[in-house]
């Protein structure tokens, strides 16, 4: 079975997506080209504002490190508090608190960077302009004013041994993206700002609910995750932004084989309100 928005692993990321022959609609050539050169801003501005890799890394690494030495002196001292440590193992103590400065350091200086960058002049003129860019593509691609906003999972993969195996290259598993939602004629059809995906209704048999949370990248709703519709759903989330979330693929079916998308759970009733098929627990 394929995945609509999987993607083989490449080192430019540009392979196609699995789903292509599902694509309906596509913006023009130079509109694309405004498009790819709107994000490309907007990613150089995020980029700025970002920790580099390996000062994160090297940063992080020294909580486990803390964790260990903290054990040790617990062992040691038979205690919790770990100034108890001075008098036994004062090294060991000393080392153990220079380690948790410096790992919380890093998180407060990452915090610090991330939310410096997300209130830059620079990111919100260049998120305007893509924004701008997105309403004109919906008279391009023909995409009504009806519509629901809905998260799609996609990732990028590689097939080892005959099994396909999600390529974890980022602090997370699938990338969580915005896309519309509507009903055209007899299809359920998703949109980007690039192009729209068309499913036969009568192709889509039932949606899966995957057991197990996974993590997906950033949160794209207005309603903070913990409030509101959404605390029934019981997301959580990382340091780094990322959501804890349970989600559900539905699967579609026709002469040209067996397919699938994948999406938050939250999304599901969204999905049923077109295609209305069974669910089922995995």
């Amino acid at each position: 079975m394929k995945n609509v928005f999987g993607r083989p692993y490449s080192d430019n990321g540009q392979a196609p997506l699995d789903g292509e022959r599902f694509v309906t609609e596509r913006v023009d050539p130079a509109f694309k080209n405004e498009i790819d050169s709107s994000k490309q801003r907007v990613e150089e501005i995020k980029k700025k504002g970002r920790m580099p890799t390996w000062k994160l890394f090297a940063g992080t690494v020294f909580f486990p490190i803390f964790a260990y030495l903290y054990t040790r002196i617990m062992d040691a001292t038979n205690s919790l508090n770990i100034f108890a440590g001075f008098s036994t193992m004062p090294l060991i103590t000393v080392a153990s608190l220079v380690c948790l400065v410096i790992s919380m350091g890093t998180l407060v200086i990452y915090r610090r960077m991330y939310k410096k960058m997300l209130a830059s002049p620079e990111l919100a003129e260049a998120n305007a302009r893509l924004a701008s860019l997105d309403k004109n593509s919906e008279i391009m691609l023909c995409v009504p004013q009806e519509y629901e906003k809905v998260d799609v999972l996609s990732f990028e993969y590689v097939e080892k041994d005959g099994k396909v195996r999600i390529k974890d290259t980022q602090p997370y598993r699938y990338l969580n993206s915005e896309m519309k939602l509507y009903k055209s004629g007899d299809m359920l059809c998703l949109a980007d700002i690039e192009r729209v995906y068309s499913f036969p209704i009568a192709d889509i048999k039932k949606y899966v609910l995957k057991k197990r949370k996974t993590i997906i990248s950033g949160w794209n709703k207005e309603t903070p995750y913990n409030e509101g519709r959404y605390i029934k759903y019981k997301l959580s989330k990382n340091d780094n932004g990322s959501i804890n979330s349970k989600f559900c693929a539905m699967r579609c079916a026709d002469s040209f084989g067996e397919y699938e998308v994948f999406f938050p759970v939250y999304e599901l009733e969204a999905f049923k309100a077109i295609a209305d098929a069974p669910v089922e627990k995995e």
